[in-house]
C-alpha cells in the first residue's frame, strides 16, 4: 500500500495554496477555481475526482444551477435546534465555522474499503475533494460527530486556506 504522510500533504496543500485557487478546466467550455487534490493510500482514484469537481460547479453555477438557490441555502445552514442545541448538519452537508467562515462538509467511509472527504468554503469559492482506497481519511477521525476539525487533512487544508 502506497501512503502519503502529514509533511507531504502539507506540502502539496501549501503549494496549491501558495499559487492561489486553481483553475480547473471540466468540460469544453466550464472553467472552475477548485484545488483538487488526489490523495494516494492505496491505489489512485483518477475519474471519480473530476466527476465530484464536475458537480461542485453545477452546485455553484450562476447560471442553470443544480439546485434552486433556496434549496442549496437550506442544506448549507444548520437544522433547526432541538433540545437547544443546534444540529450540526444542514440538508445533507455538515456546517461549521473555521475562523469565522461557513464550511459546509461531506464524508463517506466504508471500514477497510474506501474514505472520502468533500469540503467547501462558499464564500471563497474553494472546494477542497479527497477520495481514498482506504478508510483513512474518515476512520481515524470520527466525522460522523460533526466536527471536521478532528481530521488532520482537513485542518491543515483549513489552516491555509483561510
Amino acid at each position: 500500500m502506497i501512503g502519503i504522510d502529514a509533511v507531504s500533504f502539507l506540502v502539496i496543500v501549501a503549494t496549491a495554496a501558495a499559487a492561489g485557487l486553481v483553475s480547473t478546466t471540466i468540460g469544453p467550455r466550464i472553467v472552475i477555481p477548485v484545488v483538487v487534490v488526489e490523495l494516494v493510500l492505496g491505489i489512485l482514484i483518477g475519474p471519480q475526482v473530476a466527476d465530484l469537481a464536475r458537480l461542485d460547479a453545477a452546485l455553484g453555477a450562476e447560471t442553470d444551477p443544480l439546485l434552486a438557490p433556496e434549496t442549496l441555502a437550506a442544506a448549507w445552514s444548520p437544522a433547526a435546534v432541538r433540545g437547544g442545541v443546534a444540529s450540526p448538519m444542514g440538508l445533507g452537508w455538515f456546517v461549521q465555522f473555521f475562523k469565522g467562515e461557513r464550511v459546509v462538509w461531506h464524508f463517506g467511509y466504508v471500514q477497510n474499503g474506501y474514505s472520502s472527504l468533500i469540503l467547501k468554503v462558499p464564500s471563497r469559492g474553494l472546494t477542497f475533494i479527497l477520495l481514498a482506497n482506504g478508510d483513512g481519511l474518515s476512520a481515524p477521525f470520527q466525522l460522523q460527530s460533526g466536527d471536521l476539525t478532528r481530521s488532520l487533512f482537513a485542518t491543515l487544508f483549513l489552516r491555509l486556506a483561510i
